[in-house]
C-alpha cells in the first residue's frame, strides 16, 4: 500500500509538471529556483518611436535601474523590494537619482498599462514571478484562468501534506538511527488510513485531475518542433516545449496592442537563466529591457528599510551637490522621463 500511494503521488506531481499553466509559464520556469535571500538586478530600459531603431535613433530615452528583491519566505521582508534609479550606466552611488521602497509586489503596479507590462516582464525574469502578468491577464481577458482558478485545491493540499510528511519522515529516521532508541511515534502518511471509507476517499482524490477545466494551452507543432500555444481573444503566445521559455506573447488591451519577445537567453553566474534582452513593442513605441547584471546574495544583515535609508543618503547628497551647480544660460535640459514608474 505504501509503495503504491507514494508512486501515485510521484506520478501526480509529474503530470502536473508536464501540463503547464499560462501563469506557471510566465514565471520563467526554465530558470532555477532562487536559492539565496536577495536578488540584485541591473535593468536598463530604452524607448524609441515604433518606426526607429535603437542603434541609429537620436531620440532614444534610456533609464538605468537597480532592483533588489527579498526572496526568502522566512524573512520578514519577503517580497519587499527596493528600486534605485541612476543617471548613467556606471551605477555609482554618485549617480543615484531616485530611491523607492515597495512593501509588496502589488505596489510595483499602477494604472498605466505600458508600465505594468514592462514591470511584469522584469518581475517574470528577475524574480521568477508571474504576479504582474497574472494581474494584466485578468484585466484584459475574461477567459483567462489563473492557477487558483484551475487547481483542484483538495488534491493540491493533499500533495503538500504529503511533501511535509516526507520531510518529517526523513527527520524521524535520521534521529532514530542516530540515537538508536525510541524518538516518539513515527509520522503517518496523509495518504494512508485504517478506515476503508477514508482510504477510498483519499484514493479518489489522488486519482482526480490536478486541474479543473481547461487551462487553454495546447501542444502544437511548429515546423519540426512542438510548442505550447495559447490562443485567447486578447492573449496569444507560444512557449518552447522542452524548457518552457517564452517565444512571443501578444496582448490586446484597451490601451492598444503589445508584443513581447525575449531574446538572447544567457546564464548568469553559471546558474540563473534569463534573457539578456526583452523587446516590448506597441503601436507608438519600441522598448528594450536589458539585464546586464544579475546575481543573488545571502544577505540578512540589512533589511529593505536599512538599504533604503542608505541609498536615500546618497540621493540627498547628490541633490545637494546638484543644487550648488549653476545652469549655463541657454543650455538645453533633457526631459526627465521615467519609463517604469
Amino acid at each position: 500500500m505504501k509503495v503504491i500511494t507514494i508512486l501515485a503521488t510521484v506520478l501526480s506531481l509529474n503530470v502536473f509538471a508536464a501540463i503547464p499553466s499560462l501563469e506557471g509559464l510566465m514565471r520563467n520556469s526554465s530558470n532555477k529556483e532562487l536559492d539565496k535571500e536577495l536578488v540584485v538586478a541591473h535593468v536598463v530600459v530604452k524607448r524609441v518611436a515604433a518606426d526607429e531603431e535603437f542603434a541609429t535613433s537620436e531620440n532614444v530615452v534610456t533609464n538605468y535601474f537597480k532592483y533588489m528583491f527579498i526572496t526568502a519566505e522566512n524573512e520578514k521582508d519577503y517580497k519587499k523590494s527596493l528600486v534605485i534609479r541612476y543617471d548613467d550606466s556606471s551605477y555609482q552611488v554618485s549617480g543615484v537619482s531616485n530611491v523607492t521602497a515597495y512593501e509588496n509586489l502589488d505596489s510595483l503596479f499602477g494604472k498605466d498599462t505600458t508600465k505594468d507590462i514592462l514591470q511584469s516582464s522584469i518581475l517574470s525574469y528577475t524574480f521568477n514571478s508571474s504576479f504582474g502578468f497574472n494581474k494584466v491577464f485578468k484585466a484584459i481577458e475574461p477567459s483567462y484562468k489563473s492557477n487558483s482558478d484551475l487547481i483542484n485545491k483538495e488534491k493540491a493540499s493533499l500533495i503538500e501534506d504529503y511533501k511535509t510528511f516526507l520531510v518529517k519522515k526523513k527527520d524521524y529516521e535520521k534521529k532514530a538511527k542516530e540515537y538508536e532508541e525510541s524518538v516518539g511515534e513515527a509520522p503517518v502518511s496523509p495518504l494512508e488510513s485504517d478506515n476503508d471509507q477514508k482510504q477510498a476517499q483519499l484514493k479518489s482524490i489522488m486519482n482526480s485531475s490536478l486541474y479543473k477545466g481547461s487551462n487553454n494551452l495546447k501542444l502544437v507543432k511548429r515546423n519540426r518542433e512542438f510548442v505550447w500555444a495559447i490562443q485567447l481573444d486578447n492573449i496569444k503566445g507560444e512557449f518552447k516545449n522542452e524548457n518552457h521559455q517564452l517565444i512571443y506573447l501578444d496582448l490586446n488591451t484597451d490601451n492598444g496592442s503589445y508584443s513581447i519577445v525575449p531574446k538572447s537567453f544567457v546564464t548568469y553566474n553559471g546558474q540563473y537563466t534569463l534573457p539578456k534582452y526583452i523587446e516590448v513593442t506597441t503601436s507608438d513605441y519600441r522598448y528594450e529591457i536589458e539585464i546586464p547584471t544579475y546575481y543573488l546574495l545571502n544577505s540578512t544583515n540589512k533589511t529593505i528599510a536599512d538599504r533604503n535609508r542608505e541609498y536615500v543618503k546618497y540621493l540627498e547628497r547628490n541633490q545637494q551637490r546638484q543644487g550648488t551647480q549653476v545652469n549655463i544660460e541657454g543650455q538645453e535640459i533633457q526631459e526627465n522621463i521615467n519609463l517604469l514608474f
